[in-house]
């Protein structure tokens, strides 16, 4: 599903760009303007929005931005700064970004939103990406079908961010079809921030026998050991700077 929805946005963003009104675009610059790439739903965006554009004669140019609205606006400036014939952009903020779309506008320069769309409609030429009401309403309905037979239940959702972007359409949306059926109540609505780089450090960290990761100063300092002088009696041997990883042995499987 994944996979499908990143081909599916990326595709749509580059066929907007090669539309008949945009033919002329060809050949031309296109600055897109990204979240961190490392993500995979990020990275497989953007490597297929790409392939896609330069198949078309597009030049790409990938900026990325680590969630930072402030650093994403110096981006667009620079951008427009550049002269770009179009942006296309994953938006860091729906507040922060106004003062720099509006100057993309001033511009001349199209913008392309992808994800998340602003309710200055004015600000931006199109949107790539699902509808947040289709998606939390069709979640309801998931959720009351799987529930079908429980007389009562209690329901926690657990969101992104609530202060902008798509979460607060997506909630309301989930909550106003849950009234719908009666017996299921959402009894609260847990705020999470999106911070993949982080959760998948401490996911990594997790996995480590010694609960951490190796630091570069702990394998600088075996190296020092075994270059020096102290080291004359080491000899046929694997020092392995590892935390533990080469001995962890694999719990036995019990019935």
């Amino acid at each position: 599903m994944q996979a499908r929805t990143i081909a599916l946005c990326a595709g749509l963003a580059a066929a907007t760009l090669l539309a008949p009104q945009y033919a002329s675009a060809q050949g031309k610059r296109v600055a897109f303007l990204d979240g961190p790439v490392a993500d995979k739903y990020v990275g497989g965006l953007t490597r297929s929005f790409t392939e896609t554009a330069k198949a078309n004669g597009l030049d790409v140019s990938v900026v990325q931005s680590p969630f930072d609205p402030a650093l994403q606006a110096q981006q667009m400036d620079d951008a427009i700064a550049k002269k770009v014939d179009a942006i296309v952009m994953m938006i860091m903020s729906q507040k922060a970004l106004l003062p720099a779309l509006t100057r993309a506008k001033e511009a001349h320069i199209p913008v392309i939103l992808i994800n998340t769309p602003i309710p200055q409609e004015d600000l931006y030429t199109a949107f790539v990406g699902e509808d947040s009401n289709n998606m939390g309403a069709t979640a309801a309905k998931a959720m009351a079908d799987g529930l079908k037979g429980h007389a009562s239940a209690k329901v926690a959702v657990i969101a992104g961010s609530m202060d902008e972007g798509i979460a607060p359409a997506r909630v309301a949306a989930f909550k106003k079809e849950i009234e719908t059926h009666p017996g299921i109540t959402v009894v609260a609505i847990e705020e999470t921030h999106w911070a993949p780089p982080e959760a998948e450090r401490a996911a990594l960290n997790a996995r480590q026998p010694m609960g951490r990761l190796v630091t570069a100063d702990e394998v600088a300092a075996a190296i020092a050991y075994l270059a020096s002088p102290l080291a004359g009696a080491t000899t046929g041997t694997a020092l392995a700077v590892d935390g533990g990883m080469a001995g962890l042995r694999l719990r036995p499987r019990t019935s």
